[in-house]
């Protein structure tokens, strides 16, 4: 647990616990694996759960960051996500740690089953989010991405994102980044209707104006914290 002290701007997404004890308070978050966060005054206890809260911020020992999902009503190639990230006066951003790829993967699950494009449709998989991640030149041809170890993996990838540095959150599917038939030279992560499908949550290299498979639909921004 970590313990913040400050003032929040809304709790309005949030649920009211009906305590004021904060022992309970915080128990009863543990107990809740949806639970994200807690805001304890000395008369209230709020819950904010995954899915509820539309900001989670990282601190890279100088700044902290906010990280958003943006949506669209139509699927967006890579460059259409910059663009709605520059937008919000944001940049497309990458995933440090596998709290920020939960963080993620719960808030695009709400926004994916509150949708009704994808009911009756067999021709898509469910969403994807594009993340940071671009091909590094010279790790572009599958056939070097296979025999080459500094093209695999996260390694294989610029990011316009500099605050990442351990880039733990990089969360790969089976086999992948493959750069499949030398094309995939961007990042999604893959949010399947079936959640136990094995791709489900899990980060994937694509081309970066792909509209097949998965809607790509959202895209994560982050932005200084101001």
């Amino acid at each position: 647990m970590v313990l913040f002290q400050g003032n929040v701007d809304s709790n309005k997404n949030c649920t009211d616990m009906k305590t004021n004890n904060a022992t309970s308070c915080i128990a009863l978050c543990i107990r809740n694996e949806s639970c994200l966060l807690t805001l304890m005054t000395e008369e209230s206890c709020f819950h904010c759960n995954y899915g509820k809260v539309n900001w989670i911020t990282r601190h890279d020992n100088n700044h902290y960051i906010g990280l958003k999902v943006l949506y669209d009503d139509k699927q967006m190639t890579q460059a259409q996500g910059k663009q709605n990230c520059r937008n919000v006066s944001a940049q497309l951003s990458g995933l440090e740690s596998m709290n920020e790829t939960r963080f993620v993967a719960k808030n695009a699950e709400v926004e994916m089953r509150a949708d009704n494009t994808l009911r009756g449709k067999s021709d898509h998989n469910g969403w994807a989010v594009w993340i940071d991640g671009e091909r590094r030149p010279g790790c572009t041809e599958q056939a070097v991405i296979n025999s080459t170890a500094e093209c695999q993996g996260v390694k294989g990838f610029n990011f316009t994102d500099t605050t990442l540095t351990a880039k733990l959150g990089y969360d790969w599917s089976e086999n992948e980044p493959n750069g499949y038939e030398d094309k995939q030279d961007c990042v999604v992560m893959m949010l399947h209707t079936n959640s136990t499908e094995k791709r489900n949550r899990k980060l994937d290299d694509t081309s970066c104006t792909d509209s097949k498979s998965f809607l790509k639909r959202g895209v994560l921004c982050g932005m200084m914290a101001k």
